[in-house]
């Protein structure tokens, strides 16, 4: 998908989006246009420093290692990545507060889907995350900046 098509969809998404905010159901084209797909999603921003928290984290690293972390030992930037992977998977599995709703909604052009866009829902009103032109390429996407899962 070119840049001019991306950018027109993004704006037809927003402006659909936009005009359900005040229905009954808010933003209701969210969660309400057909084949649209909910998530629940952990951004890894949001997790900004280590907690020292390893209890139930899904984690490669060995015993020794483990300990020497307990002890208070720094971690490099692979085992942080790592840790916030982690962090944010078992946030996803148990929907913890910090956790936000995502939706990625088909954009149909004269009956034809045209692109999916997605949807972050942070606070009272959605964002507009982008357009892509498939479901797969906006998980990929999705799946890069957090812990991505179906609702």
């Amino acid at each position: 998908m070119d840049t001019v098509q991306r950018q027109r969809l993004e704006r037809i998404a927003w402006n659909r989006a936009t005009a359900t905010r005040n229905n009954d159901e808010r933003w209701s084209f969210l969660f309400r246009t057909q084949g649209r797909i909910g998530y629940f999603f952990c951004p890894f921003p949001a997790v900004d420093q280590f907690d020292g928290d390893l209890e139930g984290l899904n984690l490669s690293w060995k015993s020794r290692r483990v300990a020497q972390i307990d002890a208070g030992a720094d971690l490099t930037s692979e085992e942080y990545g790592e840790w916030r992977r982690a962090y944010c998977d078992r946030q996803v599995e148990t929907g913890a507060d910090g956790v936000w709703p995502v939706w990625i909604v088909p954009i149909r052009l004269e009956g034809q889907i045209a692109g999916y866009a997605t949807f972050l829902c942070q606070q009272d009103d959605p964002s507009l995350g982008g357009v892509y032109e498939t479901i797969e390429q906006a998980e990929a996407v999705l799946s890069e900046q957090g812990a991505l899962k179906r609702s």
